[in-house]
């Protein structure tokens, strides 16, 4: 009998090289309008299905937080959802300023809340689009993103000369392996270096860095 779970990675793995080979598919009305629903739709239970699984899901985030050796003092976590890879960032880089977005007002009040239970003062959290960042050029050392569409050339931009950018997925890591060439081409058409694409248990990262 095929499973539920065996059918949705069926549906996932072809979306995903999908999406890699045609990043220009998340410009679509239908993606835009889909995103600009479904994080406030899910906010208010999200941390808690998350909890059902949480290793699981930060393993690739903290994976590729400790790959990083540079200590990176100015760091923007796109599409911060309720701030779970920017509390893991936080924890990696203890000294380092944090601004955290999303799109989703509803997203963001989770994370304010979460980064006030920290009692951190080095995070900020704040409502913007990852496709039209209000932050000037080179503003960060740093840009993450875990498990969020991936707009390459707006991060770029705001990110340093010789910064470093992190994508992270904690799902369906195969066909992101099996696209690692797709990847390096589309990193290098927005002015990045793929330095390395690493997997855990089922999710995986991509390291670039701004040449």
């Amino acid at each position: 009998m095929i499973t539920l779970v065996r059918v949705k990675n069926l549906l996932l793995s072809p979306l995903i090289r999908l999406s890699i080979r045609h990043p220009s598919l998340q410009e679509s009305k239908l993606f835009l309008m889909a995103m600009a629903y479904f994080p406030a739709k899910i906010a208010k239970t999200y941390d808690q299905r998350l909890s059902k699984d949480r290793e699981t899901y930060q393993e690739p985030i903290r994976a590729a937080l400790a790959w990083l050796s540079d200590s990176h003092p100015t760091i923007l976590d796109l599409g911060c959802g309720t701030g779970v890879g920017t509390i893991l960032a936080s924890d990696r880089f203890p000294e380092a300023s944090i601004t955290a977005v999303d799109k989703s007002p509803e997203m963001i009040k989770l994370c304010k809340q979460k980064v006030q239970e920290q009692k951190s003062n080095t995070i900020l959290c704040e409502v913007a689009d990852a496709r039209a960042l209000p932050y000037p050029d080179g503003s960060f050392s740093l840009v993450l993103s875990s498990n969020a569409p991936v707009y390459l050339e707006e991060a770029v931009r705001v990110l340093k000369p010789y910064g470093t950018v992190v994508y992270v997925f904690s799902f369906a890591a195969k066909p992101f392996l099996q696209e690692e060439g797709t990847i390096k081409k589309l990193m290098e058409t927005n002015g990045l270096q793929l330095v390395y694409l690493g997997s855990t248990k089922k999710g995986v990262y991509l390291i670039g860095k701004r040449t």
